[in-house]
């Protein structure tokens, strides 16, 4: 019982339910109340829209995405090479000739994400300024 009543504590704490219990998030896989999370989990409709333009994309075409969460995904979840993609180029309101790949957060949340800092979506809009939107989701899209 003496055994018992040590590990019990000690599994919970390791595992981190009892400070998520006691509302101190600190396990992303737990909460989704760290702002972190926000930005970092993947989404179906992220993936779906990676390999729809994995699938569509013109041949060495770059993609733009709004911030480096968005290259992030297209590279994990499209399978898209690095090198065809640029996660800088839209925050710093440089010209954007070819795909704008938005995630999750970019289009549900309205936010974009540089350096752990949050920009309200709107702000870019300018950027958009003669593209299209040829693909939809509902938490993913993508311009040309």
């Amino acid at each position: 019982m003496l055994i018992l009543a040590v590990l019990i504590p000690y599994f919970l704490f390791v595992t981190g339910a009892l400070p998520e219990a006691s509302r101190i998030h600190s396990s992303y896989l737990l909460s989704q109340e760290i702002p972190a999370c926000r930005y970092e989990l993947v989404h179906d409709e992220e993936t779906q829209s990676a390999e729809w333009l994995k699938e569509h994309v013109e041949e060495d075409s770059l993609i733009y995405t709004a911030d480096i969460h968005g290259r992030n995904r297209l590279t994990s979840q499209g399978k898209i090479s690095p090198r065809l993609t640029d996660g800088r180029s839209f925050f710093a309101r440089q010209e954007i000739p070819g795909y704008v790949y938005l995630s999750y957060n970019n289009v549900v949340n309205d936010k974009l994400v540089v350096e752990h800092e949050f920009y309200d979506m709107s702000e870019y809009l300018d950027e958009f300024t003669g593209k299209k939107r040829i693909y939809n989701n509902g938490g993913s899209q993508v311009y040309k």
